[in-house]
């Protein structure tokens, strides 16, 4: 699994996006290590449960329940608060 980071105008409509292995976060973000760590667990949700059962899954809770409320955006988010500080580059 790897992330990248990619300009404004490869990802124009938000700051991150995971796609099976890879990640894409826009560089200026405000806050870089957020984004990482919360596509990162984007990531291990793929991982977990396959790329098609990921994509079912996600799709149902968006239905149901928005965005916001979507089970993995709500494990992403806390994700990214309690582990922004390994995305940190140094």
């Amino acid at each position: 699994m790897q992330i990248y980071e990619v300009s404004k105008w490869v990802l124009p409509f938000g700051y991150g996006i995971a796609l099976w292995k890879i990640a894409l976060v826009r560089k200026d973000s405000q806050d870089l290590a957020y984004v990482k760590a919360h596509e990162w667990c984007h990531l291990l949700q793929f991982e977990e449960l396959g790329f098609w059962k990921w994509v079912y899954e996600y799709s149902k809770e968006l239905y149901k329940n928005g965005y916001y409320l979507n089970k993995f955006e709500i494990e992403a988010r806390k994700y990214g608060v309690e582990n922004r500080q390994d995305f940190i580059k140094k």
